[in-house]
């Protein structure tokens, strides 16, 4: 429901969930994992945008977590919501490499929205 942004709130809200549309396009005709991969970081990055915007309604703590290896070994950042790490880069192959860096609690709003 678009009325419950304010005007600032809504501009965020329309330019994050363009960038969510175009990488989820990316990964969609992606024919490789690395070109998947460069596309989850910006989704992942754009999640972590959405969350320091908006924060969530969901009833219980998400965790910001990290894989030094992910994006060519310049690392990578990523929401979950489990306190144990599951690399979404490497999947099987690597899936406790990383850490968890943060929790961040549940809010029903954050900042201007």
């Amino acid at each position: 429901d678009m009325s419950l942004f304010s005007r600032s709130g809504h501009r965020r809200w329309m330019e994050l969930s363009q960038q969510l549309t175009d990488h989820a396009t990316e990964i969609a005709v992606s024919d490789d994992i690395e070109t998947a991969r460069r596309a989850f970081y910006h989704i992942a990055g754009t999640v972590i945008d959405l969350q320091d915007s908006f924060g969530h309604a969901d009833n219980r703590d998400y965790y910001l977590t990290f894989c030094p290896m992910a994006n060519d070994g310049k690392g990578a950042h990523w929401l979950q919501a489990v306190d144990t790490v599951f690399n979404p880069f490497y999947g099987a192959k690597m899936l406790r490499c990383g850490e968890i860096q943060e929790p961040l609690a549940s809010e029903y709003t954050k900042g201007d929205n």
